[in-house]
């Protein structure tokens, strides 16, 4: 399986989504990782995309509850996080409109 990592900004960096396309074309599994997936105007680019390039692919939802609280807790609490207040305002910022898409699978939000 093939994943596109967040760190490496997959939202706008375009090389990222042509060796995506590719990857699909081929046959491969392939996760992407990215917050702004959250939000559905999002979401529909990526499948537009998708769906244009590399017809046939199946695109599977694996979502995080839209817990607020928890996931500023997590984000304050992980050793790992370069930028926690960039991070809790970019939550505070998604959340009010985050909807997980209908049928994907949402996993709950442990505290760390």
């Amino acid at each position: 399986m093939i994943r596109f990592d967040p760190e490496e900004g997959f939202l706008t960096n375009y090389a990222e989504h042509e060796r995506l396309i590719k990857e699909l074309r081929a046959g491969r599994d392939c996760v992407v990782v990215e917050v702004y997936y959250c939000l559905e105007r999002f979401r529909r680019m990526i499948e537009t995309e998708i769906n244009l390039f590399a017809p046939g692919a199946v695109i599977e939802y694996r979502c995080f509850e839209n817990d607020l609280a928890r996931a500023n807790e997590n984000c304050r609490k992980r050793p790992d996080k370069r930028d926690p207040k960039d991070h809790v305002l970019l939550n505070e910022q998604i959340s009010p409109q985050y909807k997980c898409p209908e049928g994907a699978s949402v996993e709950k939000i442990f505290a760390l």
